[in-house]
């Protein structure tokens, strides 16, 4: 890695040498224009023609420009040239010498360019410097712990097996204890895995002997671990040592009892254009055993807001001072609604008909990111649609959680009204939402924080009078008992299991409870349970790595990332964010 991030600085500079070689043996590319008195004289020429043009804002520009010239501005001569986003300015084709003018453009683009890309290289150099200190200070703290990564490993068993002197050795005592070699999902195999593997069995190949049996599977269309280096071009390069290194045999299979012709029809015009325009060659059409039809449709696009334009950028003001003026976000993402959409689809199939159809446990999603599963999780409980994420879920990502993570945020910060109002609403204390509307024009302009206009009773509606004397107590709980404790008698005192039973969905209502009562014992178990502060449980809780517990429904959706999902199988079958 530290000889790869060597190269890489080396690398940049025959490139820029190579595509820029005008600009050699300056010190910068902005000297570029004053090296060569021609390439002044060209700037000073065109400045001289739209200095001379009948349009005002064409002679504005002649004269930024010779202004610019003079006083060895070179952002200015940008300026006067080109635009904003950097293209060249349209001037008129009747300006006299509108041709000099191009020709002063096209030389200032090159210059920008080359800037660009002289910034890229300074960028690269410090990254592969930056790169060397940390591998360094990484392998320094591998070797002081005694710890060895998936990489190490990899690259000692290439070592090992192409080393001259060791090789025979390590060969002689696989030989003694491997017959049979089988690999499968071979096309998750990256390129170092397959040098290491490929030194032990070219011993083999035209020596004759006993070699081990090898039997590789794989299929390069279900190659998803780009992010682990996998690359599909290793299972070519296995394919062409096994046939002619080891005379082994190749074996397709391409026919498959589980897909309705409907989603082989899909898969067959996908992988015989698209991909082999992308590279992908060898795929033969697929048939099935299976009867079904099957049908393959797909949703309406979600539009796409217009971009601001740069003069609606120009106009919204400079930087927000983040301290004063809160950051807006907009409440309607792509992502949410296409989880709404996808939701109200799955409902519609979900829906009893004149015919059986279908259960909730028969819909798979699929998507390829996490992230885009937890949106459309809350839009199906909405629907009163049961769905679990089949995979690890993170104990703060689940609902529940984070109505009690609001309430120990707003018990420990009083002025958190946000954190308030999510406890309001909440099944904590179940505050409709007229009563939370009567409580935001209570306070009006006054800043006081919800909290304490609870306590004026005098001021409040009947249904929101005696909550300031529940939210004392528990606050009282939690300034003098440790997180457990205090959660423990907050959770007794609130009846908060049986509120929390109530409210949810009787398919969601055991993964609920499960999670409440994970949260106390993850509170337990910190330090013991009595020395961690409420502000350090929460960090700890929203740091990651505390797992919500496994919990299998069989009669809900399945949530599934594409790696999450391999293997398994469904009558329906949603794909998310895929266009």
């Amino acid at each position: 890695a530290l000889a790869d991030a060597h190269g890489v600085v080396d690398e940049s500079v025959q490139h820029f040498a190579g595509q820029y070689p005008e600009f050699a043996g300056l010190d910068a590319p902005e000297d570029y224009l004053s090296a060569h008195p021609l390439r002044r004289q060209t700037l000073f020429d065109a400045a001289k023609a739209l200095g001379g043009a009948s349009a005002k804002t064409f002679a504005a520009k002649g004269v930024e420009l010779e202004q610019a010239l003079s006083s060895g501005d070179l952002p200015g001569v940008l300026a006067a040239l080109l635009t904003e986003k950097g293209t060249p300015r349209k001037f008129g084709e009747k300006i006299v010498g509108i041709e000099g003018v191009r020709d002063a453009q096209e030389l200032v683009l090159r210059v920008q360019a080359a800037q660009l890309q002289h910034a890229a290289w300074g960028y690269q150099q410090r990254m592969a410097r930056l790169s060397r200190v940390l591998l360094r200070e990484f392998s320094a703290l591998k070797r002081q712990h005694g710890w060895i990564d998936m990489n190490d490993v990899e690259r000692a068993a290439l070592i090992l097996l192409g080393d001259p002197v060791l090789s025979g050795w390590v060969q002689q005592r696989l030989d003694a204890s491997i017959k049979h070699l089988l690999i499968d999902e071979f096309q998750d195999t990256n390129p170092l895995q397959w040098q290491a593997l490929r030194a032990w069995l070219s011993g083999y190949a035209g020596a004759g002997g006993q070699a081990p049996s090898v039997f590789i599977v794989g299929d390069p269309k279900q190659s998803i671990y780009r992010f682990r280096r996998a690359e599909p071009q290793v299972f070519k390069a296995a394919k062409v040592f096994v046939r002619d290194g080891l005379d082994g045999d190749l074996l397709s299979c391409d026919h498959t009892r589980r897909n309705a012709t409907g989603v082989i029809a899909t898969v067959n015009a996908v992988m015989g254009e698209a991909a082999q325009a992308d590279g992908y060659d060898g795929f033969r059409p697929h048939t099935t055993s299976a009867t079904e039809t099957g049908w393959v449709c797909q949703l309406p696009p979600i539009p796409r807001a217009a971009r601001a334009s740069a003069d609606d950028e120009t106009e919204a003001g400079e930087w927000r001072d983040s301290l004063t003026t809160p950051r807006e976000i907009p409440e309607e993402t792509l992502r949410t609604l296409e989880a709404r959409q996808a939701a109200h689809w799955i409902a519609q199939q979900l829906a009893p008909g004149d015919e059986p159809g279908l259960k909730a446990a028969d819909v798979m999603v699929l998507s390829r990111k996490r992230a885009g599963l937890l949106p459309l999780q809350l839009e199906l409980r909405k629907l009163h649609i049961a769905a679990q994420i089949g995979e690890k879920t993170e104990l703060i990502d689940c609902c529940e959680v984070q109505d009690l993570v609001a309430l120990l945020d707003v018990l420990v910060s009083p002025q958190h009204d946000l954190s308030l109002a999510r406890v309001l609403k909440s099944p904590l204390l179940g505050v409709s939402d007229a009563a939370l509307v009567q409580l935001a024009l209570l306070q009006g302009d006054s800043k006081v924080p919800w909290f304490y206009l609870l306590q004026k009773t005098e001021l409040l509606t009947p249904d929101l009078c005696g909550l300031a004397a529940i939210l004392l107590r528990w606050k009282g709980w939690l300034d003098q008992l440790p997180p457990h404790d205090a959660l423990q008698a907050i959770y007794t005192d609130g009846d908060v299991l049986a509120r929390f039973a109530a409210a949810a969905p009787a398919t969601q209502r055991e993964a609920v409870l499960a999670n409440l009562r994970a949260l106390l014992g993850v509170a337990l178990q910190m330090s013991g349970g009595r020395f961690v502060t409420p502000y350090a449980f929460v960090r700890a809780l929203k740091a990651g790595g505390v797992l919500a517990p496994a919990a299998v429904n069989p009669l809900a959706v399945r949530l599934l990332t594409i790696h999450g999902a391999k293997g398994l199988e469904a009558k329906m079958v949603l794909l998310l964010d895929t266009d």
